[in-house]
């Protein structure tokens, strides 16, 4: 029979139909009014789905819902087989039709209360009766298909939709019997859906109100009672304000009227997502000029600036679009200032290509991707041999870590297409961010990038220094939105409601009351359509109410909500900008149907946008008008709620988590996350955000302990200020750090605490000899040892003796400088950290290599090399290398000098470590240089000088300085060698490096 030739059936089975399917509950198959069994699972399900569907399914939809990972031929064997084994295991074989691409069951013989359930339910209230009648459960319960996953999820979602369907046939029959005055009938199918879902809280009221019109007061109290129990036992919420007016209602004695529900208004269309850009062909013409500079091979960065709702994310969004297929595109968006995380934006962006499994990824050498993982870890998952991140100084590992995810972005534009790297809402992205987009600036003047970017011109502070440093680099562009003209405001409105009596009057006021902004347009439109009035008479629109801002408009449009809908909204604006379903359903404390249903709502009214995997709001604005609201009591639950809800689905959100505990009152959780975020923050490198977080912890710690008197509280304040002195000397802050010390030092002494006291001046030693001041970090840690032994503090002592050594080194006094050393290794012991002791033994070795005592600066070179070996530092473990190397220099031992120092410049370059490798090259100049090799020396020296300057470092400027000098005497280039010793000795003086000066000096 051909599929044209089927007759139509109706909802109930047809008087020929021999083959009946139950599947709602647990299924059954029934042929000429008796059992029929299908032998084999797999069959059965086949059965079941094709019952299922009133119209024949495409072949290809059955390959793939039961063998979605086989390749396309084995799959449709498989269903010809399958199909086969259904038409054997049925009494008749023409009950089962199947042509070339489609299958199905022949409708004049077989009925299934499925497709009846659903025909029903879509008629009228009367057939409902019916419909229920055939409800005698969920979809094909009992049945699992484990090895069909695809299956499986079609059945669940069918579960779902016939429960949705069961449960508004339940309400609309309950309704229809409640006006009726059927009290009794109309409380039975209350009662029958709250046995399948008890969350709802409307049907709950609307039980309570049957109760009380059918005479019964104290039925209809303890179900308000039984209602409240349920919403906190499983929601932890208290009824809604509409449930407690019915109560009191009740309580007081007042009669109930037994009305129809109000029915919602119907909604007019309101403007979406498809309303056509305006107003901006010049703005996109100036994109697509700085485009096609980006794409011949000069890499261009272009910011669109304007004030909020302007239009710039809009811009950038449908320009991009435009590109599809011609440029590989990335996009990242910058969080609200309060919940912003190290890279998110870039890294959110470089996800996109590990999704689509760009191939440039597997060009990018292992080491980096290393470092990128520490940002990407699904980097691991791609690549899971790759080797550790390596053990370096944190300054050091974050220009590892800039120099990584810039050469992923530098590989992504090596290809067929361009890349378009689109960075939205700018002035939210954290420091971080911002400083590595200078570094990317650097790179990418030959590559094919446009990087896009958008910010708030009210904000325009936090991106200022980058606009500055790109301006600098000569590859920065701008684009400054403004408003839209009445042509273009006009036109928008025509296309949103076809033309209208006297609109020009209406652009005239829009314009006025907007300035063109785009979004506050089509929210004032918004709620004008949502209000019906935009077809009132427009000559008095004077008159009109129409909102002075768009707080008002919003609002205006938030009170047409649902309460459950207003609900969910609120919970969404807590969470800031995106979120997806679990999160919001959690945080706003409404049953999953009703979170769904109201979701529905929010999109409809154009109040959220539905983006995979979640939601987003329309506009950041929209978000803070509901936030503004909220009372600070609601506000504080649901920061509650969002916290405990991340900590279940996004546990390694530790920021936002802490945040939430934060604004919702529960210092002691939002403590905890903060210090998780810290550590994550330093882990990349981020000092601005983990010092933000910082902040909030000391906040915190004054509002849990605000007299300083918990001894737990008091050490915690300590290890804060002292990390955040090191993330301010990291960044070059000195005078923050400086802050944070006397802040330190200021609790020590407000509080007499000697353990404080001692750790600020642990600090203050090392900062000292970091700026060079070696006689007063001498004095303070001289005051620390008489503190540390007072306290019994080995390890802290044996740190300050090494500091003094160090101090001593560099003061150009080697004897007290191994003193002191050799005091704090004694004091260390053997037990000591082999990181710790690798430090002080490796400085002891550049001591007595000064001091030319070779052989035991050999042998403590060769401790330290051991020490970091134990510890996996590879990074030392190459400086440890090179130093023996340039041992054996020393003692003429030029074959074993040259295998150590090549051997261990090749583990520094394949590590990547810099420094080492800058170090490895001058000591290869030096080993050329005492060869006689004079050109090649000057080669090696030119090298790294050029990585020395590059990594800013004036110790190793002065040491491949001052070996270029030496070689280019010994060419005979002797003004140009006088001009680099020269400038070797100004730098060593400038860092008061004296052994460096003396040599420098005996050069010239």
């Amino acid at each position: 029979m051909d599929w044209e030739d089927r007759p139509k059936t109706a909802g109930h089975a047809p008087p020929a139909a021999d083959l009946r399917l139950y599947l709602l509950g647990p299924p059954r198959v029934e042929w000429a009014g008796h059992p029929l069994t299908i032998p084999r699972r797999q069959v059965r399900a086949l059965l079941y789905y094709l019952a299922a569907h009133r119209q024949p399914v495409p072949r290809e939809r059955l390959c793939f819902l039961f063998w979605s990972d086989t390749p396309e031929s084995q799959a449709r064997r498989n269903l010809s087989h399958l199909l086969t084994h259904l038409r054997r295991a049925l009494p008749d074989p023409t009950l089962l039709l199947a042509s070339g691409e489609r299958a199905g069951l022949n409708p004049t013989r077989t009925w299934s209360d499925v497709t009846a359930f659903e025909q029903l339910c879509a008629a009228s209230p009367p057939a409902h009766q019916r419909a229920l009648a055939l409800y005698r459960g969920p979809f094909l319960a009992g049945l699992s298909l484990s090895d069909s996953p695809e299956f499986e999820n079609w059945a669940v979602l069918k579960q779902h939709a016939c429960e949705r369907l069961y449960l508004e046939a339940l309400v609309a029959l309950s309704e229809e019997l409640m006006v009726r005055g059927e009290y009794e009938q109309a409380i039975a199918c209350a009662r029958r859906y709250l046995d399948t879902d008890d969350l709802a809280e409307d049907v709950h009221r609307r039980l309570i109100e049957l109760y009380a019109l059918a005479g019964e007061r104290s039925a209809a109290l303890r179900q308000f009672e039984r209602c409240a129990a349920i919403l906190e036992r499983e929601l932890g919420i208290g009824p809604l304000p509409e449930t407690r007016a019915v109560y009191r209602a009740i309580l007081e004695g007042r009669t109930l009227v037994s009305k129809r529900p109000a029915v919602r208004p119907t909604w007019a269309t309101l403007p979406g997502p498809d309303v056509p850009l305006v107003g901006r062909d010049e703005a996109l013409h100036r994109l697509e000029e700085t485009h096609t500079r980006a794409r011949a091979g000069r890499g261009q960065f272009l910011l669109i600036a304007g004030e909020a709702g302007i239009g710039k994310s809009r811009l950038m969004q449908d320009f991009a679009t435009r590109l599809q297929g011609q440029a590989l595109i990335l996009v990242g968006t910058g969080q609200s200032g309060a919940q912003t995380l190290p890279y998110h934006p870039v890294a959110q962006a470089l996800r996109g290509a590990l999704e689509i499994e760009h191939p440039a990824l597997d060009r990018v050498p292992p080491i980096w991707l290393a470092e990128a993982a520490r940002l990407l870890p699904q980097l691991r998952a791609r690549h899971p041999d790759l080797p550790s991140p390596l053990s370096v100084e944190p300054e050091e590992a974050r220009t590892r870590l800039f120099e990584a995810l810039c050469q992923l972005t530098l590989e992504l534009s090596i290809g067929p297409q361009p890349l378009l790297l689109c960075l939205d809402d700018l002035h939210w992205a954290d420091r971080t961010t911002l400083d590595w987009l200078v570094c990317l600036a650097h790179r990418m003047t030959r590559h094919p990038i446009l990087v896009l970017g958008t910010y708030r011109t009210e904000e325009q502070r936090a991106v200022d220094d980058l606009r500055h440093n790109l301006l600098r680099l000569g590859v920065l562009s701008e684009l400054r939105l403004t408003g839209l003209d009445s042509g273009s405001v006009l036109q928008l409105l025509h296309h949103l409601t076809g033309p209208l009596p006297r609109d020009e009057v209406l652009v005239h006021r829009l314009q006025e009351a907007t300035s063109g902004n785009p979004f506050f347009i089509m929210e004032i439109l918004r709620a004008l359509i949502e209000a019906n009035r935009l077809r009132d008479d427009l000559s008095n629109l004077r008159e009109l109410p129409l909102p002075e801002t768009v707080h008002q408009a919003v609002r205006a449009r938030l009170r047409r909500l649902s309460p459950q809908a207003r609900q969910v909204l609120e919970a969404s604006a807590i969470l800031g900008d995106s979120f997806d379903f679990d999160l919001v359903h959690l945080t706003a404390g409404r049953p999953e149907m009703e979170a769904i249903d109201a979701l529905d709502e929010l999109v409809a009214r154009q109040l959220l946008i539905e983006q995979p995997p979640g939601y987003r709001f329309q506009h950041e604005l929209a978000r803070q008008t509901v936030e503004a609201g909220l009372s600070p009591v609601r506000r504080q639950l649901l920061h509650r709620r969002a916290a405990r809800a991340l900590e279940r689905l996004e546990p390694n959100a530790v920021a936002i988590v802490a945040r939430h505990f934060g604004l919702g009152g529960e210092a002691e959780d939002a403590l905890r996350y903060y210090a998780q975020a810290v550590e994550q923050a330093e882990a990349l490198f981020a000092w601005r955000e983990a010092e933000r977080y910082q902040g909030h912890m000391l906040a915190l710690l004054d509002q849990l302990d605000p007299d300083c008197a918990s001894p737990a509280c008091l050490a915690q304040r300590g290890e804060i200020l002292t990390a955040r002195a090191h993330a301010h000397f990291l960044q070059g802050r000195l005078a923050d750090r400086d802050a944070d010390l006397a802040a330190l030092a200021g609790l020590a002494e407000r509080t007499e605490d000697d353990a404080l006291r001692l750790q600020t001046l642990v600090h203050r030693v090392r900062y000292l000899n970091l700026d060079a001041k070696y006689e007063e970090a001498i004095k303070v840690a001289e005051e620390g040892l008489a503190l540390a032994d007072l306290l019994h503090r080995d390890e802290t002592e044996s740190r300050l003796l090494a500091q003094i050594g160090f101090a001593r080194y560099f003061l150009g006094q080697p004897q007290a400088a191994l003193t002191a050393l050799e005091s704090a290794l004694a004091v260390a012991g053997e037990e000591a950290d082999p990181a710790m002791r690798g430090r002080i033994t490796h400085i002891l070795g550049y001591v007595y290599f000064h001091l030319g005592d070779y052989a035991r600066s050999l042998s403590y070179q060769r401790e330290a090399q051991a020490c970091h070996q134990a510890v996996g530092d590879h990074n030392r473990m190459a400086w440890d290398g090179l130093d023996i190397g340039a041992l054996h220099l020393e003692l003429g031992h030029f074959a074993e000098a040259q295998e150590h120092l090549i051997e261990h410049l090749a583990l520094a370059r394949r590590i990547g470590a810099r420094p080492a490798e800058a170090y490895g090259l001058t000591l290869l100049g030096c080993w050329e240089l005492h060869r006689g090799n004079y050109t090649a020396a000057t080669d090696r020296f030119q090298q790294a000088l050029s990585i020395q300057q590059e990594l800013r470092s004036a110790h190793g400027s002065v040491a491949a300085g001052l070996g270029m000098g030496l070689a280019l005497y010994h060419l005979g280039n002797l003004n140009e060698a006088r001009r680099r010793l020269e400038r070797a000795v100004e730098l060593a003086r400038s860092i008061a490096h004296r052994r460096r000066l003396v040599e420098a000096l005996v050069g010239l």
